[in-house]
């Protein structure tokens, strides 16, 4: 195997009697990211050590350090590590730069040496060197194939391989690993084709081919955690001991150490480098010296409330130097400091170990095997040094009882024996639960349900935060689909404080799984309370799929259930039962996007919440916090009928199958609202994603039929954020049963509310700083809608969007469809103060004669929409003699794709626009039931559809302007008070016509008929590509079309080989 570069370790680390360890440390990052320093090219590099008792590292059963990796393949190849996945199981080393060159300060990357390092190279272990070696020695001419050392097998395509025996190395302390042949009092012994290899002097290789010449910091384990900054001192949380094993391979595998180098100049160099332990030696010592008894222990828990445990730390690069170089004590004294406090990484309330022994799940330890602290039961485990106050041990015994034994303040020094004995003489293990994982959780579960208390709270105290990662494996008692069972009252609940990162200890289900919560109490009564947070996570950065909660099941009841808080990342179901009544109680709910689910389209399930059941579901949440999406309907989801992502799956997820099973629902599938959620404080808004603020999603609750929210104060925060009452018909009103929304307090509206249903502002007026939508299907009651004072607001709603400059805040949509509903809306007290926007989607007259249907003229105080697709739209202003009367047909009006708008027969106007989007028809129409026909446009008519004038005369108070998608024809006289400009179809046969601004045609065709006269105040212009025409005479003797203008511009166009305007003399 072609290697870049090697280091030869040989190491020793400090035992528990605080001996010195001799060792080698190096470390990854091959990108040198511009740093001032002298690369240099890494080479082979020999380490010596030195001669001591290094028993608490060692792998060997003899108590020799050996350099190993943690699994082997039958033929010797490293295998992968059974503990954390990862495909090579063989040690790595960091090698971190100091940024100084003792030796050349001008290739020095810093003046002094300060908290952090510049580098963090990675080594991994692939060989071992001989035993009397003091260097690496090679072939001349083949650099990597090694004279005095063997590599491991695999590691080499040369000859030079360290020979795996036929049988594994034993003795009377144990069998070890094929590799050893002997131990010769000093060394554990392997063999290679030139002798004898000491299996403590490591050889190390690494991918950097250039490294900084220079001062370097040396560690082990390696930690991919950082690449500069602050070199990251990491312990795990928790370990699994197999106590049958050595009892000293869990400090060999992550007791942490560190060493220096003075100067490093790459090439083939040897060192000495000497480490030391920073980890303290924490455990326990189980003994009963009692004259009979056992104990069968498969937890050791170290619980510390107050102060916590630390187990990853930011170490200062410039103390652990000095420390090092002046033989001061490591220990709190290197850590990263802010000022001269300490500054935590990352702590927890617990740390634990898993005891086993050779396949039992648990250790035993009894008064024959362990009568006295001389044959005590040990188990190590490595913690960072540090004080912790008030320490409780705490022992699960197989039976899932509990024994703690108050330790007090402890102080776990660097590189010591502080572990803790304890004689279990007396010991009084209760029944009291006590949880630290998964297996501890779903036992203490199990236990209660078979075993608990009926007449009082069984309690179960959580000592760390807990992540179910594996439901199925708790069978048989999560059944067939994976199901937290309960039948007896439980409170889960913690005395832990947040740690050092405000995380506060609670549970958590993981991305992937499925799991559902549900009472077998057939009275109802029994009560699950979780008194910690409980968090739903999504898929996370490196998932495929998110966790989904069901709070119930459609296979059976459910009792009360309450949650201090959830927070949900992936799909929640509350209620989720069918044929039963559900109580569920949530103090805060938190539904929103884990940081990765947008910027990595991971939105599959993802932060839905679902408020279902079908029978009687009273759900009360005290803050809802949404920033996905809310669905409330009596139905269900889960299994057995809902399969996601697995073999025959019919459902691709949870939302697709609520969504299915309402649309199976007609006005007869219930008689009242089953499903009721009372909310404290709902908060409406739209995710953003984390890398890029321009994904955006969520925001979103549906209020489907046969659902109700009842909602004390509402803030519908985004701009784009919905909240919709639905009906249980699309379009069809059914009071009694639609969705509703009920407000008891005080609600504000920044984005969207499309009331289908009903909604109904019990206790205060809604201040409208939005959209808000009453359907033809809707009902509002209660207060009134509030629209402020403002400058106007835009909002985009299913593609439509909708605009106002009136003076408001929010706008306020009524949509009507009847003579009779527009009527109602103009002329009632309270509707009328309110709406300011009308949407016409229908009409059951040929036209609103505007002199019945708004007697006091409100029109030109509301915006219009005209969106009834096939159905015209016709306004008229005349009294029943047929005479014109005044009257406003909307501040602005906007006529939407599709809709037609006939305005004839009165004199109409509006105060601003009228929009004609694309394929949208304005007839401006000439008399017919009236003596007048004048129609007045007191802004903009901004045409991108289809504009026709006929009647008496068209007059548009600023620009006409005529999009390259629009046509505008005018058979009578139009007056234009401002510019004109047309890059579609203007087709003008009226005369006389006039525009006081200027004629821009920057496209499309424009044409004057003959017999006609225009004018036009300010300059005209044609840009290329453009075709004018003024339409010649031919025989006729009348005059030809006139066009005048007060000034020429471009004219790059076509003029059809006819003529230009013609300039107005002064």
């Amino acid at each position: 195997m072609k290697t870049s570069k090697f280091l030869f370790v040989a190491a020793f680390a400090a035992s528990l009697l605080s001996c010195q360890d001799d060792t080698f440390v190096s470390n990854n990052a091959n990108s040198n990211d511009g740093l001032k320093g002298k690369l240099v090219k890494s080479g082979l590099l020999g380490i010596g050590y030195g001669a001591g008792n290094a028993e608490t590292r060692a792998y060997s059963v003899d108590g020799r350090f050996i350099w190993m990796p943690t699994a082997l393949k039958a033929d010797g190849s490293i295998d992968v590590d059974p503990i954390t996945g990862a495909a090579r199981s063989n040690q790595r080393i960091g090698f971190c730069w100091t940024g100084i060159n003792n030796e050349d300060p001008e290739y020095s990357a810093a003046t002094s040496l300060s908290q952090k390092v510049y580098t963090n190279y990675e080594f991994e272990h692939v060989g071992w060197l001989d035993k009397n070696a003091t260097g690496v020695e090679k072939e001349e001419c083949a650099p990597f194939a090694l004279t005095n050392g063997g590599y491991i097998v695999g590691e080499t395509v040369n000859g030079d391989v360290a020979t795996w025996q036929s049988n594994p190395y034993t003795s009377t302390n144990g069998s070890g690993t094929n590799y050893q042949t002997k131990d010769d009092g000093q060394y554990a012994i392997g063999e290679y084709a030139n002798g004898e290899l000491n299996l403590g002097s490591g050889l190390f290789k690494t991918e950097n081919s250039d490294v900084f010449e220079g001062e370097y910091l040396v560690y082990f384990p390696y930690n991919d955690g950082f690449t500069k900054g602050q070199i990251l001192a990491a312990q795990p949380d928790h370990f699994d001991i197999d106590v049958n094993l050595n009892r000293f391979t869990t400090l060999s595998r992550y007791a942490f150490s560190i060493g220096r180098v003075n100067h490093y100049a790459g090439g083939q160099s040897l060192e000495k480098i000497s480490t030391r332990t920073l980890s303290s030696f924490a455990g326990v010592k189980l003994y009963n010296s009692a004259i009979s008894g056992t104990n069968n222990i498969k937890k050791v828990i170290f619980y510390a409330n107050e102060t916590g445990f630390l187990f990853e730390q930011d170490l200062d690069a410039k103390a652990c130097v000095e420390a090092i170089t002046n033989s001061k004590p490591l220990g709190e004294e290197v850590y990263y400091k802010d000022g001269t406090t300490a500054v935590k990484t990352n702590d927890t309330n617990a740390i634990y170990a898993t005891l086993t022994n050779n396949g039992t799940e648990y250790a035993t330890v009894s008064t024959s095997a362990n009568g006295s602290l001389n044959n005590a039961l040990k188990v190590y485990f490595p913690v960072l040094p540090q004080t912790v106050n008030n320490l409780t041990v705490v022992l699960i015994n197989d039976e899932d009882k509990t024994y703690a034994y108050q330790a007090g303040a402890v102080k776990f020094e660097s590189g010591k024996d502080n572990s803790i004995a304890i004689d279990l003489k007396g010991a009084n293990f209760e029944s009291k639960y006590m949880v630290v994982d998964e297996e501890t959780l779903f036992s203490a579960l199990e236990n209660i349900k078979s075993h608990g208390s009926t007449t009082e709270t069984n309690t179960i105290q959580l000592l760390r935060s807990v992540r179910i990662e594996d439901v199925m494996s708790h069978a048989p008692y999560v059944g067939n689909l994976g199901t937290m069972f309960f039948d007896k009252d439980i409170n889960i609940m913690t005395f832990c404080k947040p740690n050092a990162k405000g995380e506060e200890v609670g549970l958590s289900l993981a991305a992937g799984q499925e799991m559902y919560i549900k009472s077998m109490d057939a009275t109802g009564e029994a009560k699950l309370t979780f008194n910690v947070p409980f968090t739903v996570e999504g898929a996370g950065c490196c998932d495929a799929d998110v966790a989904r909660l069901s709070v119930g099941s459609t296979a059976s009841g459910i009792a009360n259930i309450e949650f201090t808080k959830i927070i949900n990342n992936g799909a929640l179901a509350l209620a989720n039962v069918a044929g039963k009544k559900a109580t569920i109680k949530v103090g805060e709910l938190v539904n929103a996007y884990d940081e990765w689910a947008l910027d990595k389209g991971k939105t599959l399930d993802a932060a839905q919440l679902f408020l279902l059941g079908n029978t009687q579901s009273d759900i009360e949440i005290g803050t809802l916090t949404n920033k996905g999406m809310v669905t409330a309907s009596p139905v269900t989801v889960g299994k057995p009928g809902c399969v996601v992502s697995g073999a025959g799956k019919n459902w691709t997820s949870w939302k697709d199958y609520v969504d299915g099973a309402i649309s199976t629902l007609d006005k007869t599938s219930f008689t009242i609202r089953p499903v009721v959620a009372t909310i404290e404080t709902l908060t409406n808004e739209v995710s953003v994603g984390t890398k890029d603020p321009t994904l955006n999603k969520g925001g979103e609750i549906n209020i489907e039929g046969f659902a109700e929210l009842v909602v004390n104060a509402l803030t519908n925060t985004s701009e784009t954020a919905i909240i919709k009452t639905l009906n249980v018909k699309d379009g069809e009103a059914n009071t009694t049963i639609d969705g509703r929304l009920t407000l008891t307090g005080a609600s504000t509206n920044n984005g969207i509310i499309d009331n289908n249903g009903v909604t109904n502002l019990v206790g205060q007026p809604m201040q409208n700083n939005g959209l808000l939508i009453d359907q033809l299907s809707g009902q509002l009651g209660g207060q009134y809608i509030e629209n402020g004072t403002g400058t106007g607001l835009s909002r985009t709603y299913h593609s439509l969007k909708y605009e106002t400059d009136l003076p408001v805040k929010g706008m306020y949509v009524s949509k009507v469809a009847t003579n009779q509903r527009l009527n109602f809306t103009l002329t009632d007290e309270v509707t009328s103060a309110s709406v300011n926007v009308i949407e016409i989607v229908g009409s059951d007259v040929s036209f609103f004669n505007l002199e019945n249907v708004d007697p006091n003229n409100v029109l030109k105080d509301k915006d219009v929409y005209v969106a009834a697709d096939a159905k015209q739209i016709a306004f008229k202003a005349l009294d029943s003699a047929g005479k014109a009367t005044e009257k406003s047909f909307g501040h602005c009006v906007t006529v939407r794709s599709n809709s037609t708008l006939n305005v004839k027969d009165g004199l109409l106007s509006t105060v601003n626009d009228v929009n004609v989007e694309e394929n949208a028809i304005f007839k401006v129409d000439a008399k017919n039931n009236a003596d007048k026909s004048e129609i007045t446009i007191g802004g903009d008519l901004n045409n991108a559809g289809t504009t026709t004038h006929k009647a008496d005369i068209l007059t548009v108070k600023n620009d006409l302007n005529n999009e390259a998608t629009a046509s505008f024809t005018s058979d009578n006289r139009f007056v234009v008070e401002g510019n004109v400009e047309t890059a579609g179809i203007f087709d003008s046969n009226g005369t006389p016509n006039a525009v006081t601004g200027n004629f821009d045609q920057t496209a499309g065709n424009t044409t004057f008929a003959f017999k006609t006269t225009t004018t036009v105040d300010g300059q005209f212009s044609c840009a290329a590509g453009a075709s004018f025409l003024r339409e010649a005479l031919g025989t006729s003797g009348d005059y030809r079309a006139t066009v005048n203008v007060g000034g020429l511009g471009e004219l790059k166009g076509n003029n059809n080989g006819g003529g230009w305007p013609t300039v107005k003399r002064n």
